[in-house]
């Protein structure tokens, strides 16, 4: 029971450091996009640098070998997971309100649940149906959703945003069985090694041509930094780890708190108010938390 307890607080400290890595990546991204290094590059020097610390990684654990029909599978797992995701949002994003996409991606975490279920078996229990809604509703107001903004302009940005929730929802589910199998890294280093060659064309000019390297400020370069080694790198290993550990229905309910994180960012950093609405939004998020992490607790028999 002791082993499972600090097994799950380890699941959860993961998640939450994946949460406030990538909460805090909207605020400080935006130091280096678009003013210094275009998003296309952006995402490009995030999947080619995080793939040679994942390999580097690699050599410190013991080596597993990869059959080639699971590199097959792999490759799907890189197309949904790496490729798929960031060039999705980021296209998406341009055609769209940073709200409306904020608000959007608020559904990854029931479109992890569905899939779980129609494609894993994955339970649904009341605790977890209750604890999507509180999400859904805490994160919805928390990321501005009263300022959604249906329009003819903003639609094909929208669709692209839903596809792209959707990709990353599939990407969990799926990498889940390999972490049954093999160790994170291993299961990771692959799956960013596969997605190189689907990102590299779509900013290899602008690298290469476009950005003036000598010339950038030193904050870009921290930002950069922090963006590669943080938001892509240990976000994306710590979800690994997570996943081997936990069902992806958790793991994709986190984002919930990347907004929390991002919220209280601003408010410390950016002078934005904190507000009654914002305390009991970012409540409701944890208590949704602990709902979808709770364990339904195994019938003890009777004694005669």
């Amino acid at each position: 029971m002791e082993k499972a307890n600090k097994s799950s607080i380890t699941i959860h400290l993961a998640l939450f450091s994946v949460a406030f890595l990538y909460g805090a990546n909207y605020n400080i991204a935006k130091l280096a996009t678009p003013e210094f290094i275009t998003p296309s590059a952006l995402v490009v020097l995030r999947v080619v640098f995080s793939t040679i610390f994942f390999w580097l990684s690699g050599l410190f654990i013991k080596s597993q070998a990869i059959p080639r029909k699971a590199i097959l599978s792999l490759l799907l797992c890189s197309v949904f997971g790496t490729a798929g995701t960031q060039m999705l949002f980021l296209k998406g994003l341009s055609l769209t309100s940073p709200i409306n996409a904020s608000v959007i991606m608020t559904l990854t975490p029931v479109m992890v649940l569905l899939i779980s279920f129609f494609f894993t078996g994955e339970h649904l229990s009341r605790f977890k149906l209750m604890g999507i809604a509180l999400g859904i509703f805490g994160a919805f107001f928390l990321v501005g959703g009263q300022n959604f903004n249906f329009s003819g302009e903003n639609a094909l940005g929208d669709f692209i945003i839903v596809l792209n929730a959707i990709v990353f929802a599939t990407y969990l589910v799926l990498v889940k069985k390999f972490m049954m199998e093999y160790h994170p890294i291993t299961v990771i280093k692959w799956v960013f090694l596969l997605g190189c060659p689907m990102v590299i064309p779509f900013g290899y000019n602008e690298i290469v041509y476009q950005i003036n390297w000598p010339e950038l400020p030193s904050f870009v370069w921290l930002s950069l930094i922090y963006v590669i080694l943080g938001a892509t790198f240990l976000v994306y290993l710590l979800n690994t780890i997570a996943l081997s550990k936990a069902n992806p229905s958790l793991v994709g309910f986190y984002i919930y708190f990347q907004p929390v994180v991002s919220t209280f960012i601003a408010i410390a950093f950016f002078n934005e108010v904190l507000s009654l609405e914002k305390i009991l939004f970012s409540l409701m998020i944890f208590t949704g938390v602990w709902l979808v992490g709770k364990k339904k607790k195994p019938l003890q028999s009777e004694k005669l």
